[in-house]
C-alpha cells in the first residue's frame, strides 16, 4: 500500500426504458476504483488526487459542472462528493454559490436572523370547516404561508424503535427533508410519513385540524431552525374543523430540539453567508471515503511496523463513462440536434460533398483529407447522392463541431464553405486560407 485498483466494465439494470432521452438505457459502461492506505492522512490524500483527477477529466472535456456535497447514502462512509454536468434536464438539484456547492438532499442553510421575541399572546380557538392544506388556510386568513407553520408526524423504522412516532414543525412554506431529520435524530433509516390512522391515534383529529398542543399521546416535538424565537402559532386545535391562534412553544408544548430540518431553497443563505443559487445536473462522478467501515466487516488488516494488526482505510470512486457522454449531449444541443465538443466527438470533422461526382469536388476532397491527417484530424465524409438539404439536417443532427461543404459552384471561385456547428458561423475562403486558419478553427471549437 498505497494500492489502488479500477476497472472499465459494461453493466447492466433492468430499466424498462431510458429515462429520457439517453439516459438511464440498460447497458452502460463504469469505471469503478478503490483505493487502500494505511493511515486515514494517506487515504484521504488518494482520495483528493482522485477528485483532482475528475476534474481535469471534466476540464478537459470542455463542459459546465459543478462538484457537490453528498449523501453517502447505502454505500456509507463519512463523506462523499459528485460530479455534475449541468443541463436544464438534469435530474439532481444542486444550490451552489462562491466557494460552496452541495446536492438539495443535504445542503445546509444558515439559521435566519433572530427575530425579536413576541410576548405571547392567549390561546384563542376558531373554526376552519373543510380546509385541509396550508395554502387554504393561508387563503382564509388572507395571508402567505411562509407566515403561518406546519406540522407533520413521522414514524421510525429502525429496528430498536420501530414505529416510534415524533413530530416536526416548519414554516408553512418550507419542506421537510426526511433525510436531514434522519441524520438529526441519529436514525439508521429514513422516517417515513405516519400515516391517517396513526395521527388521529396521537391528536385525536384527522390530518388537516393536527397541531402539537394538547396531543393525546406525548410524542417528541421539534422544531425547524427557521421557528427560533418565533411564537403565536397558528396551528391546527387536534379537533376536526378547528384551529388555534397563538400557540407557543414551551408554553403550550415542550420543545425536544431545534434543528435545520428543511431543504434549502434558491435564495437561502449557505453556510459561507453567500445566497444560493438553483441548478440542476446530472451525476456523472462519485467519490467516497469509505475509511475503515468496509475494512472492519471483511477483516482486512494489515500489519504496521510494530507488528499490530490495523484495519485499511479505503476510499471508492465511480465515473459513468457513457453517461457522461449522454450527459454531455443533454447540455450541447440545440433544436436541430447534438452540438459536439472537439475533445470527445466522433469525429472532429463532416466533410459533405455537394457534387459528390464533380472531379473538382474529388480533387478538393483529396487535397482536404490530406490536409487533415498532416494535422491528425479524423474526419467523416458525406458522399451520398442525396440533395444539399438533406445533408445538412443530417449534418446538424450529428453535430460534429467542423463542417465543410464541397461544391463545384463554389469551387469554380476557389472557395469552400466552413461551418462551425456550436456557433452556427459560416464563411467561405480557399483551401489555402484553411490551411493557414485550420489553428484557430480548432482553438474555436474548444
Amino acid at each position: 500500500m498505497p494500492l489502488n485498483l479500477y476497472q472499465i466494465q459494461t453493466k447492466y439494470r433492468d430499466e424498462i426504458r431510458p429515462r429520457f432521452g439517453l439516459m438511464r438505457a440498460r447497458e452502460f459502461i463504469m469505471k469503478d476504483a478503490y483505493s487502500f492506505d494505511t493511515t486515514r492522512e494517506n487515504s484521504l490524500k488518494n482520495y483528493k488526487k482522485m477528485f483532482l483527477a475528475y476534474q481535469n477529466i471534466f476540464n478537459r472535456l470542455g463542459v459546465k459542472f459543478v462538484t457537490a456535497k453528498a449523501d453517502s447514502g447505502a454505500i456509507g462512509g463519512s463523506h462523499s462528493e459528485e460530479f455534475h454536468i449541468l443541463a436544464k434536464q438534469g435530474e439532481d438539484e444542486l444550490l451552489v454559490c462562491k466557494d460552496f456547492s452541495a446536492n438539495v438532499e443535504i445542503c445546509p442553510r444558515q439559521e435566519p436572523a433572530m427575530d425579536s421575541v413576541l410576548e405571547p399572546k392567549s390561546i384563542e380557538e376558531f373554526a376552519t370547516l373543510n380546509i385541509k392544506s396550508i395554502q387554504e388556510l393561508a387563503q382564509f386568513l388572507n395571508s402567505a404561508p411562509k407566515d403561518l407553520v406546519k406540522i407533520l408526524f413521522f414514524t421510525s423504522q429502525d429496528e430498536d424503535s420501530k414505529n416510534k412516532a415524533f413530530a416536526v414543525l416548519c414554516l408553512g412554506d418550507d419542506e421537510i427533508n426526511p433525510l436531514k431529520v434522519k441524520k438529526h435524530l441519529n436514525l439508521q433509516e429514513q422516517p417515513l410519513l405516519a400515516n391517517d390512522k396513526t395521527v388521529k391515534e396521537i391528536t385525536g383529529a384527522n390530518p388537516g385540524s393536527c397541531g402539537p398542543y394538547r396531543l393525546k399521546q406525548q410524542i417528541p416535538i421539534y422544531l425547524d431552525n427557521y421557528l427560533k424565537n418565533k411564537g403565536n402559532f397558528i396551528t391546527g386545535a387536534n379537533k376536526d374543523g378547528f384551529h388555534l391562534k397563538n400557540v407557543n412553544p414551551n408554553r403550550d408544548f415542550k420543545v425536544k430540539a431545534y434543528g435545520d430540518f428543511c431543504f434549502a431553497r434558491e435564495g437561502d443563505l449557505s453556510s459561507t453567508g453567500l445566497p444560493l443559487k438553483k441548478y440542476r445536473g446530472i451525476e456523472v462522478g462519485h467519490l467516497f471515503y469509505l475509511s475503515d467501515e468496509y475494512s472492519k466487516k471483511m477483516s482486512l488488516t494489515y500489519l504496521d511496523k510494530q507488528g499490530k494488526k490495523r484495519f485499511v482505510e479505503m476510499g471508492c470512486y465511480g465515473l459513468g463513462v457513457t453517461r457522461t457522454l449522454q450527459a454531455v449531449i443533454e447540455q450541447s444541443h440545440d433544436e436541430k440536434g447534438i452540438i459536439w465538443p472537439l475533445s470527445i466527438a466522433p469525429f472532429s470533422a463532416h466533410i459533405c460533398l455537394i457534387d459528390p461526382d464533380h472531379s473538382e469536388v474529388l480533387k478538393a476532397l483529396e487535397e482536404l483529407t490530406a490536409l487533415f491527417k498532416q494535422n491528425s484530424l479524423d474526419y467523416f465524409t458525406d458522399d451520398r447522392k442525396e440533395r444539399p438539404g438533406v445533408k445538412f439536417k443530417d449534418a446538424d443532427l450529428i453535430g460534429l463541431p467542423l463542417r465543410i461543404n464541397l461544391g463545384a459552384r463554389d469551387l469554380q471561385n476557389n472557395q469552400i464553405e466552413i461551418y462551425i456547428r456550436k456557433t452556427n458561423v459560416r464563411e467561405k475562403i480557399s483551401l489555402k486560407e484553411l490551411a493557414d486558419k485550420l489553428p484557430s478553427f480548432l482553438s474555436n471549437l474548444q
